[in-house]
């Protein structure tokens, strides 16, 4: 009479992992595996767009040569003239804001409102010879950047994949799991070194291998240990631009008074009556925007000390101030490739002035030097993530990152093709590892998630999901195993 030996689903064994993996590896193996298979596609793409995006601000001034330059001449006519000319190739149209050549070799933008063409970020440029008065283009524009058309495509699709919402939530999702890829990327990669006791080379540079795929993990292991911390700080840097993730960080900023610093919007604060109840005050009309209402302001704030080129913004509300600010020279198009302490200088010379429209007045300064220290981190990070920090070293960097994320994403999924059965498909590292772990795993796990879920809601609602899927799956496999035929006595 023979023994049925197999286990009772009582005494069943925990879930097969590799010879000398704990369950917390199993663990990250899993979750580095899916969330790469899931956000994968999203981030080749935004890696591929941030690349092109590196290039755009070199290729615009090629591209559109004979709209953002013109020759140079000794003298040019005055602001209010160019703005006027803007405004007669714009007719009916809102001014939005006049960014008046940084240059002689450059042309005025004059801005407007073009509700036509999206949200408020997308405007109609008129671009204005200087020198003449002449208008070279009449250009979509969008953003702070006054991204053109090329530029502008390129970021939608980094930003959204041209699917509006829809897209964005899928960015967003994609960039909050880039931060589990990489950091559980980090640990197992220094785990698998740590285990084999391996020379500091084998942990730092791809080695040559014997097999294929040996080769393969080495080289996604190294060049992700050494694109981590880049990684990590296009993840942060990108949410502050997401839905629901960046509405958390200008919540939090607003907290910690770590919002930046404007301008007053009103003339009413320095009008020397307050306090005085003059009784009620008849509402007054909108004012209008006049040309040499533009250029007087422009010729206050050049009075005030304000440097290099400016973006002036009109009053459009009774009582409202004209500000002017000095903007990045990348950001204006002036000179896209500088080198890294011109780029940090463009990131630094952001001083602003508000202007009492009806006087020419500056009653109102802010400097970059009195920013909170926050304030100037979170420019700095946005310039960073956008190639303007340090510029051309800057979008050097930026494009080494996208090209390791690129070849990271391509090799992990060669990687998982090479993980089946006579390489013939790909399967995934055995389920169950959430639940092979220890009670006080378990509960670290579910409490780090919950925490994780505060911060970025789409990363903790997609990981709970996971979990529970996987715990799932493993109680469904423990079962089917469990009711299975077995041997019995003969």
């Amino acid at each position: 009479m023979s023994v049925d030996q197999s286990p009772t689903p009582t005494t069943a064994a925990p879930p097969t992992r590799g010879p000398g993996t704990s369950p917390l590896r199993a663990l990250l193996l899993r979750v580095h595996f899916w969330s790469g298979l899931i956000v994968g596609p999203f981030l080749l793409v935004a890696a591929l767009s941030g690349f092109l995006y590196t290039l755009t601000p070199s290729i615009e001034p090629l591209l559109y040569r004979g709209v953002l330059t013109v020759p140079a001449a000794p003298s040019s006519l005055p602001l209010a003239a160019q703005v006027a000319a803007g405004q007669a190739a714009v007719p009916g149209a809102e001014l939005s804001s006049v960014r008046p050549a940084p240059t002689p070799t450059d042309t005025t933008r004059v801005i407007f409102a073009a509700p036509d063409l999206g949200d408020s970020s997308h405007y109609r440029t008129a671009f204005v010879d200087p020198h003449t008065g002449a208008v070279t283009g009449v250009l979509p524009t969008y953003g702070g950047s006054q991204a053109l058309p090329l530029r502008e495509w390129v970021d939608q699709l980094h930003d959204n994949l041209h699917l509006g919402d829809p897209g964005r939530l899928y960015a967003e999702l994609a960039a909050s799991w880039l931060w589990v890829l990489a950091l559980g990327g980090l640990v197992l990669w220094v785990g698998r070194w740590r285990r084999r006791r391996a020379s500091a080379r084998a942990l730092l540079l791809p080695r040559a291998a014997s097999g294929r795929r040996a080769r393969l993990l080495s080289w996604h292991g190294t060049v992700g240990l050494w694109a981590v911390i880049g990684l990590l700080f296009l993840a942060a840097t990108g949410l502050t631009w997401s839905t629901y993730a960046g509405a958390n960080v200008t919540a939090l900023r607003g907290a910690m008074a770590w919002d930046t610093p404007s301008v007053t919007s009103s003339t009413g604060e320095h009008a020397g009556m307050a306090g005085m109840d003059m009784g009620p005050t008849p509402a007054a009309p909108a004012p209008a925007i006049l040309p040499e209402a533009v250029e007087a302001a422009h010729t206050s704030a050049l009075r005030a000390g304000l440097t290099g080129p400016l973006e002036v913004v009109p009053a459009t509300e009774p009582g409202g101030t004209t500000t002017v600010g000095e903007i990045s020279r990348v950001v204006s198009g002036s000179d896209p490739v500088v080198g890294p302490l011109e780029g940090l200088r463009n990131s630094t010379h952001l001083d602003a002035v508000a202007v009492d429209p009806s006087s020419g007045t500056v009653i109102d300064t802010v400097h970059f030097a009195d920013w909170p220290l926050a304030a100037k981190l979170a420019r700095w990070g946005v310039d960073a993530h956008m190639g303007m920090l340090f510029g051309l070293a800057n979008q050097i960097v930026l494009a080494a990152l996208a090209l390791g994320l690129t070849c990271g994403i391509v090799w992990g999924y060669v990687l998982w093709w090479r993980r089946g059965p006579g390489r013939r498909g790909g399967t995934a590292p055995p389920r169950g590892a959430f639940l092979a772990l220890s009670r006080p795993w378990q509960v670290g796990v579910v409490a780090g998630t919950v925490l994780v879920a505060a911060a970025l809601p789409l990363l903790g609602a997609s990981l709970v999901i996971a979990l529970a899927a996987d715990a799932a799956a493993a109680g469904g496999q423990d079962r089917r195993a469990a009711a299975r035929p077995t041997a019995g006595a003969s």
